[in-house]
């Protein structure tokens, strides 16, 4: 069992079991019925928690049981502060907003649907589900309040940086959404993001004849955006087509920066045969810039994005993207949570789950 990182909170039973090397359960039966072990083990528990200063709580006793009932959700948040609440009430009056700001149609749909799915498979599984919705320091404070009030927990990415990733999955079973993936003890699903896009990218040259395609990149700190970027890059690759070392466009995943890309698209001067973007949020971001600049979309440069979010269908033209599972990512790392949180012993496992391409107008299909 791994060695454990070194926290400033008190010890807790996963701090007892790493450092003894046994199971939780192991050091729940220590407290429970010492009878039952070998007498090697128990005093090798002993020693840990002697010298950790470890006292068995109610709380610890439901977390080494796996029986608190409760899991959490932890979600990254974008926005850079809170916004001001405002409680004015309405006076009858309706403003008219003739040009107004992204709002509502720039949220991101992607967590919302993963959200869904982890609530429909706790509530499955007879679980509360506590969501969290912060970044790397601040919400690990928050998690750390949480300690032995959860039994596990799902992290989407960008949430936590890798190296609180680590630390925190000794600590509890974790379960990793659209993450890279590897760390040895923390399982993971995800969607299959470079196969999907080398897909959509290859339909593109080969169906369409376009070979001056052009990729608008998400975040640069989040892993499907790299995975898709591959997949793009190995598509051109495979048909002997320049292959970028990077993005030369990023958005930020939001319909706001897709719009900036494209405002930058226009600014380069000749347009690409295609555009490609990372997710749909940018696709539709660009596709709304190009239509106010009179381009016209097929004909004289095709948009694809990823994701199939329910706007991309009623985009004008309707989007070309790759279908994601959204829902079942969320079903399906709570499925392997509660699997995780039943049966904690065994390697960490990576779940990928399968894609499909969706053919619309914007590429001149449909």
């Amino acid at each position: 069992m791994p060695r454990r990182f070194e926290t400033d909170t008190k010890p807790t039973v996963y701090d007892v079991a790493a450092q003894a090397q046994v199971s939780i359960a192991t050091v729940s039966r220590y407290f429970s019925a010492p009878e039952k072990l070998a007498s090697g083990t128990r005093e090798r528990v002993g020693r840990v928690v002697e010298r950790l200063g470890y006292v068995q709580n109610s709380a610890a006793r439901r977390l080494a049981g796996g029986a608190t009932g409760t899991v959490a959700l932890c979600l990254p948040d974008f926005g850079d502060e809170d916004p001001v609440l405002d409680l004015t009430p309405s006076d009858g009056s309706v403003p008219v907003l003739r040009r107004p700001a992204d709002s509502a149609e720039d949220s991101d749909l992607y967590y919302s649907e993963i959200l869904l799915g982890a609530e429909m498979e706790s509530r499955r599984n007879a679980r509360a589900l506590t969501v969290l919705i912060d970044r790397d320091a601040a919400l690990e404070e928050r998690l750390s309040a949480l300690d032995g009030q959860v039994d596990g927990m799902v992290v989407v990415a960008p949430a936590l940086a890798d190296e609180r990733v680590e630390a925190l999955g000794h600590r509890l079973p974790i379960v990793l959404v659209a993450a890279r993936g590897g760390e040895p003890h923390v399982d993971s699903v995800r969607c299959d993001n470079a196969a999907g896009m080398h897909a959509l990218t290859g339909h593109l040259i080969d169906d369409h004849g376009l070979r001056n395609v052009e990729f608008v990149a998400g975040p640069d700190d989040s892993p499907d955006s790299h995975s898709r970027f591959e997949g793009f890059r190995r598509a051109l690759g495979e048909r002997g087509l320049p292959v970028p070392e990077a993005p030369r466009w990023r958005g930020h995943f939001t319909r706001a920066g897709g719009a900036d890309a494209g405002r930058a698209l226009l600014e380069a001067g000749r347009l690409p045969d295609a555009v490609v973007c990372a997710n749909d949020q940018m696709a539709l971001g660009v596709l709304g810039v190009l239509n106010e600049a009179g381009v016209r979309v097929p004909d004289d440069v095709a948009i694809t994005g990823f994701d199939d979010i329910s706007a991309a269908r009623w985009a004008h033209p309707a989007l070309t993207t790759v279908r994601q599972p959204m829902l079942a990512l969320g079903r399906a790392a709570m499925a392997l949570l509660q699997q995780r949180i039943t049966s904690p012993e065994g390697d960490s496992r990576l779940l990928t789950l399968p894609v499909q391409l969706v053919l619309r107008a914007s590429c001149g299909c449909g």
